[in-house]
């Protein structure tokens, strides 16, 4: 039996799993762990061969959510993340059900693979544009700002992610938990000290020093305003003037929010 036959066969082996009535994911992992790499394959055959497998129409939504489950949750196979992202949105479109997919697709905690999401909002199609806002509503005002043309609004979320992309913690949050669930959130004390965080945690994937957690504690304290004011404006001088950024990381925090208000003043 040569490779694509024994893809093939666990690729079945799989969709009879996922449409049995018995079915639960520890079967489908049990599997897997026998030769993960033949199980990555199948399960990747099922999403990519879809159109041609022989079962009703609505077995096979239920196989492939599944198999996008496997996929992103327990391998984190970032290549199959295109075909996830496709899947939800044409859902989207037939108004059918793709909140697995959704779950699936940001359970990959492939902070990158958010492009996948946003190249959407450039879309000609209205309710693809729409649904991609919705599920990147994580991003300040891009629900509720206007904006001239889709490329202003794909701009808008561009910066907006080239300056936080480094800070983002996945939440965890679905729609089987929440009608407008936020899937990732930003750190802001790991902003304010310009120090990237491990998706999953959120927690600061450097060392801190001694003065470091001294200034987080203080931060901490403070109400989210202050925090985001304070984070922008760290963020916004840690790369422009470094040498003032360490100058001002020195003073203590009303003073650094007295110059942080200055500067959004100035820019308004």
């Amino acid at each position: 039996m040569d490779d694509f036959d024994l893809i093939q066969k666990a690729a079945m082996t799989f969709i009879s799993q996922f449409t049995s009535d018995i079915y639960n994911l520890s079967l489908s992992e049990n599997l897997s762990i026998n030769n993960i790499q033949l199980s990555c394959s199948a399960l990747k055959w099922i999403l990519e061969s879809r159109n041609a497998i022989d079962i009703p129409d609505s077995q096979l939504d239920d196989a492939i959510d599944k198999t996008a489950i496997l996929l992103a949750s327990v391998y984190r196979d970032k290549e199959s993340l295109p075909i996830i992202a496709e899947l939800a949105f044409e859902r989207h479109r037939k108004n059918c059900f793709n909140h697995d997919l959704v779950w699936a697709f940001f359970e990959a905690q492939h902070i990158n693979s958010i492009y996948l999401i946003a190249n959407r909002l450039q879309s000609s199609e209205p309710m693809d544009v729409a649904f991609a806002r919705k599920l990147l509503n994580f991003v300040p005002g891009i629900n509720e700002l206007q904006f001239s043309n889709n490329q202003q609004l794909y701009s808008y979320f561009n910066n907006w992610f080239e300056e936080n992309s480094s800070f983002l913690r996945y939440t965890g949050e679905s729609y089987s938990l929440k009608s407008d669930p936020t899937f990732y959130e930003v750190v802001l004390g790991a902003k304010y000290l310009c120090k990237p965080v491990a998706t999953d945690t959120g927690q600061i994937l450097q060392r801190l020093n001694t003065n470091d957690k001294i200034l987080i504690e203080e931060f901490n304290k403070l109400n989210k305003y202050a925090q985001s004011l304070l984070a922008c404006y760290s963020y916004e001088m840690h790369y422009k003037d470094k040498n003032w950024w360490n100058i001002w990381l020195s003073y203590p925090l009303p003073f650094q929010f007295m110059y942080a208000n200055a500067w959004i003043g100035g820019i308004q």
